[in-house]
């Protein structure tokens, strides 16, 4: 799944991918790149896992430090997507709010699903880009009919966009120690083989929390997210490996338009 996650943003407005993932699979993840001709930005190794906050802090860090200009998306590598397309669109359509937001990105729901967090959009920001009014996390099923009655919920896709100076600037504001400690044990990392590795030592101190609770649930400024929902069919599976202002992008969310050339996409699988 990380060649199809590798070859959704093979295209000319994204940079090469940037990996992190779980040691254990440094090497096989650099060998199944190769094997597509994707060489990457950068493989960044993680000793144990962290939960998806610090990885976000060390996608943004790494972001900042070699492409500062750049939006970063964070993908999952477990995400099913068929219209590759009609994803690469509606990410380039949210990354105008990615400029001072960040964004999500929801699904539409087909059901009363349970084994998905739950995204309440608010006010339409533009096109399919709405405010986020709250996150739900994995309902009832009372509670999830209940969404589907009301109208105005989707499923939370777990992708990211965003700014990396808009969304440290937000980390060191909401949860400073996730900040500190991630940046630590980047700026401490060693080369191995398959990667790079971060510092065990400062990792280990990285308090364990997903983005969704550390940043989204808690910033009230961010912004939008957006709607993945007319991409088709899309099946979020077990996650095979780990790793993960609001704005909210409804097809399936930091200042300047993307499109205009002056941003360019860094990927994070």
């Amino acid at each position: 799944m990380i060649q199809d996650t590798a070859a959704r943003v093979l295209a000319e407005s994204f940079l090469p991918p940037l990996v992190i993932g779980n040691h254990r699979h440094g090497v096989e993840a650099a060998e199944q790149l190769q094997a597509m001709g994707v060489v990457p930005s950068k493989v960044i190794l993680e000793p144990f896992g962290r939960n998806t906050a610090s990885v976000a802090v060390v996608a943004a860090a790494w972001a900042e430090r070699h492409v500062p200009r750049a939006i970063v998306l964070l993908m999952p590598a477990d995400h099913v997507i068929a219209d590759t397309d009609g994803f690469r669109s509606a990410v380039l359509h949210a990354s105008r709010a990615a400029t001072d937001h960040i964004v999500t990105f929801g699904i539409q729901r087909e059901g009363p699903e349970t084994g998905y967090g739950y995204i309440q959009s608010g006010d339409r920001l533009y096109d399919a880009v709405f405010a986020v009014c709250r996150f739900a996390e994995k309902p009832q099923r009372d509670v999830a009919r209940g969404y589907l009655s009301e109208g105005g919920y989707s499923w939370n896709a777990g992708i990211f966009l965003y700014s990396p100076t808009v969304f440290l600037g937000e980390v060191r504001r909401l949860c400073p120690q996730v900040v500190a400690t991630a940046i630590a044990t980047f700026e401490n990392s060693k080369p191995i083989d398959g990667g790079t590795l971060l510092d065990p030592d400062h990792f280990a101190t990285t308090p364990s929390e997903p983005i969704d609770i550390a940043v989204m649930e808690e910033d009230r400024q961010s912004g939008g997210y957006a709607d993945l929902s007319r991409l088709g069919r899309h099946r979020l599976m077990e996650r095979a490996m780990a790793p993960r202002h609001r704005a909210q992008h409804r097809q399936p969310h930091p200042r300047r338009h993307l499109n205009g050339g002056h941003h360019r996409l860094a990927p994070l699988v």
